[in-house]
């Protein structure tokens, strides 16, 4: 995620996502892997201009499309996804890689060297959605990332705040948190070799 937008699948890339919006989803719930997010709040982050009752029903559908493409499933010992019938999350005792975490541990290890070699670009560089409140959390979690990037460690003390907005999203626009992925899946930097994962 730490430049353009990939993702791997026992290796092998994965390019039939359905829409911009169901790899956005992918990206929000790996980063934002810490918790579960009810479903009414995801939503309404990824469709803020539909009404309600369509809003959720976009999202079961981009659900189900993004388990398809992960091969993902409630029957799996570790799914990749956490799914109540009010919630999901990514299971984080699941086997991943992602670099944003890989990015974050470095520098909680006090390993800045490390760190900024993982960091090969600003997260999801380039990367659209057709959501202004997606895009809202994706521009402040870049930058504070961005802005952890060239003084590693000693440069967290000064990072903003949780970036924070009020009504119905505020819950679920929080700043970036390490990590998770899913069950043989790996999200990485374009053209970055990652060690494969198997289920």
């Amino acid at each position: 995620l730490l430049g353009p937008f990939q993702a791997e699948v026992d290796g092998q890339r994965v390019s039939n996502f359905r829409s911009a919006k169901v790899e956005a989803l992918l990206v929000y719930l790996a980063v934002e892997a810490e918790r579960p997010h009810a479903r009414d709040l995801l939503a309404a982050l990824f469709w803020p201009d539909e009404a309600e009752p369509a809003a959720k029903q976009n999202l079961r559908q981009s659900l189900y499309q993004l388990r398809q493409v992960l091969g993902d499933s409630d029957e799996l010992e570790q799914p990749c996804l956490l799914v109540t019938r009010s919630t999901i999350q990514f299971n984080r005792a699941s086997q991943h890689q992602l670099d944003v975490a890989r990015f974050l541990a470095h520098l909680d290890e006090d390993q800045p060297a490390q760190a900024l070699e993982v960091y090969q670009g600003d997260l999801l560089d380039g990367f659209t959605c057709d959501s202004a409140a997606f895009e809202e959390w994706l521009l402040v979690t870049r930058e504070r990332l961005h802005r952890l990037a060239p003084a590693g460690p000693t440069l967290k003390a000064s990072v903003p705040g949780p970036f924070t907005l009020s009504g119905r999203l505020a819950p679920i626009l929080t700043p970036v948190q390490p990590l998770s992925l899913c069950d043989a899946v790996t999200i990485a930097t374009q053209g970055t070799s990652r060690s494969n994962c198997a289920k």
